[in-house]
Formats: structure tokens, sequence, C-alpha cells
């Protein structure tokens, strides 16, 4: 069974936890490191099961998902 928490990605040997000083958030996108990722809030990130952000990579290095932590908590 997939695990609920990347079963939208890849698998778990392909998350990694990313810095939350590297994440910016406005206007509805995530921006990753000043610009080299950015994520619309609604396509392609889901919610983070702790209160840090994650991302999955393909093996050329690029993201297929984002976790970001609940707004608020």
């Amino acid at each position: 069974m997939a695990d609920p928490a990347t079963r939208h990605c890849c698998g778990p040997q392909d998350c990694h936890e990313i810095d939350k000083d590297r994440v910016r958030y406005a206007a509805g996108l995530y921006v990753v490191d000043g610009g080299a990722w950015v994520w619309a809030e609604t396509r392609g990130v889901y919610p983070s099961i702790n209160a840090n952000y994650w991302a999955c990579t393909l093996p050329d290095g690029a993201i297929r998902c984002f976790f970001a932590p609940v707004m608020g908590s």
C-alpha cells in the first residue's frame, strides 16, 4: 500500500527536507532559493506531515512534489 504522505509523488527515498530559510511564500506561490523553483499553491503542493518543507525529486533533480506546513500551524 502506498504511503499516504507520498502517494502523490515519488517514493519516500526520493524526498528530502528543505530548510525553511530557503522558502518564501507570496501571492499564492512558494519560491525556493530565490526563484529556482516556484510552485503554485494548488498545483503540486501538499500538506507536510510535520512543520517542515519537503521536496520529492526526480533523478535529474527536478521537483515533482512539494510539501509545505499547513498555514497557521
